[in-house]
């Protein structure tokens, strides 16, 4: 598939198999998720990101995000994701922005607040999102929508988590591509030392069919994380790595998608303790 064919590829994806795109548009392309395709957002493995389980809480942490890609290697469609949090012991809450823009053509800004609470092992949280999507020649538009997700760890290298997101407000009738996405994450290993984490998502978009996710995180030191993914349908695999070093974190992950081709992802993290 030459330069130009996946352009019109990407463009027909986005304008036309959700008007609007935001809720399409929340594939989970941020941190961890550039390399798992999206597995382990159901249990929320990043704590602010676009498209996850909102219940996404850190207790006593303080962190910023900023991450960047252009889907499919095309030059005229951009996607760039900036976050932040600030959680205490039982209570916090993201606040995320999301930016794609394709040359000359389409932009769009998404918006979102995310607090969430934890009652002993289960977490709860809500989100709120405003997208905003201009045309050439046409008015702005606005559209708002809503997000509700659990995270449960009934062990201590357990967690089980589930979400719905694109749900519209109550009175509000306009189409939504509601997400749905269910699964689990379970870990091995000395967390201090090394760790073996292995994450099983599934997950529907509006009425398109359930796709399976999966990934398998390896951190043989505690400075260097390597992830691979798989989904389906369609086939995708990706190959990612973290690096970590004193609260700053470093991510590239590389995605291939069977008909589109190969994305680059690229995000820069801090995370700081709090007491």
């Amino acid at each position: 598939m030459n330069r130009h064919t996946r352009f019109a590829f990407t463009v027909a994806l986005i304008c036309g198999a959700a008007v609007p795109s935001y809720a399409d548009n929340q594939a989970l392309a941020s941190g961890i998720y550039g390399a798992s395709l999206g597995a382990g957002g159901s249990v929320a493995a990043e704590r602010s990101a676009f498209g996850q389980n909102p219940a996404a809480l850190r207790p006593r942490s303080l962190g910023l995000r900023l991450d960047f890609h252009r889907p499919y290697g095309i030059a005229d469609v951009r996607v760039a994701e900036a976050g932040f949090h600030a959680d205490l012991a039982h209570w916090g809450a993201a606040w995320d922005w999301r930016a794609t823009e394709i040359t000359d053509l389409y932009a769009e800004q998404g918006f979102q607040c995310a607090p969430a609470a934890r009652f002993g092992p289960l977490d709860l949280g809500f989100a709120a999102s405003a997208w905003r999507t201009e045309w050439p020649g046409s008015p702005s538009r606005w559209e708002f929508a809503q997000a509700w997700g659990f995270a449960w760890r009934p062990a201590a290298r357990l967690k089980l988590g589930g979400f719905a997101a694109g749900l519209p407000w109550p009175g509000d009738r306009s189409r939504r591509d509601r997400i749905l996405q269910a699964g689990m994450e379970a870990a091995g290993g000395d967390p201090e030392t090394a760790a073996q984490i292995l994450r099983l998502d599934f997950r529907r978009t509006g009425e398109t069919p359930w796709r399976v996710l999966a990934s398998l995180s390896l951190r043989p030191h505690p400075v260097i994380e390597a992830t691979a993914g798989l989904a389906v349908p369609p086939f995708q695999a990706s190959l990612g790595c973290r690096i970590a070093w004193g609260g700053a974190q470093l991510s590239q992950s590389l995605r291939y998608h069977r008909y589109l081709g190969r994305t680059w992802l690229s995000g820069i993290a801090y995370n700081r303790p709090l007491p």
